[in-house]
Order: structure tokens, then sequence, then C-alpha cells
């Protein structure tokens, strides 16, 4: 009995000192004028690992003690690095990312020429008699994920 009694409290104690040292980093993502961004990128550079936020711009990523480059990335919005300290409790990092525009160079469009994907696919199908003589057979195995 008193050897269950120990085992009991040793693993309560280590399972409480396990939790002490996993803390999270969290906090929310907006704009410039406050709206939050869904789906924002949250990486932590050290670790190559990340996370994104939610539809409500909340983000969640636990962390072990030590400093960290935290990366916040958000598509139209210049990117974001902070330095942060995991100690003994949480942080919450908010984070308001900078509006970026990105400004593409003009296209233009003319109708007065032929695709040139058309002269290919003339070449290919004028050698699709030499081609399907060139092999009696074939199999393949595929993998799919």
């Amino acid at each position: 009995m008193i050897f269950r009694i120990s085992s009991a409290c040793i693993f309560l104690w280590f399972l409480g000192h396990i939790a002490g040292f996993s803390q999270s980093l969290h906090g929310t993502i907006q704009d410039e004028t406050g709206n939050t961004l869904p789906f924002a990128t949250v990486y932590v550079q050290d670790l190559k690992r990340g996370t994104a936020s939610n539809i409500d711009g909340e983000y969640s990523l636990p962390l072990q003690y030590g400093n960290y480059q935290v990366r916040f990335q958000y598509l139209g919005y210049r990117t974001q690095t902070q330095t942060i300290s995991i100690r003994d409790k949480d942080v919450e990092l908010n984070i308001k990312l900078v509006l970026e525009p990105v400004q593409l160079s003009d296209v233009t469009i003319t109708a007065d020429r032929e695709d040139p994907a058309y002269t290919i696919i003339r070449k290919a199908i004028s050698k699709a008699k030499y081609h399907t003589q060139q092999l009696d057979g074939y199999t393949a195995t595929a993998y799919i994920k």
C-alpha cells in the first residue's frame, strides 16, 4: 500500500514538474485599424515550427523555456519579427501588421497572335503514330497520399 501511494505522488509531482517547463506564446494579430487578420502565419525560425491564427486572428503556440525569433506574416502586409523570452509563465504578444500594398507591373494582352502552345500540340499530334510504336506495353505503380 505504501508503494502505491508513493508511486502516485511521484507521478503527480513529475506531471506537474513537466507542465511547468512548457509555456505558450499567444495573442491576436490585427492590422493597423484593429481588424483581425484570420489565418496569418506565426513561425518560430529557431524551431522551424509554427501555426496560423484562427478566424478571429487569435493564435497560440506551445514553447519550451528559451529565447526565440518569431515571424508574423500575412499576404499584403509587412512581415514583422519579434524576439521573445519564454520563462515561467505564458507570454501574450498582440501584433499589429502594417499594410504593404503590392504593385504589379502592367500586363498587355494582344489577340493578334496564336498561342505558342498550339504549335507544340500540333507537333505532338503529328508524331503520335511514331510514339505509339515505341513501346509494346507499359506498367506503372502509383503511390497516392
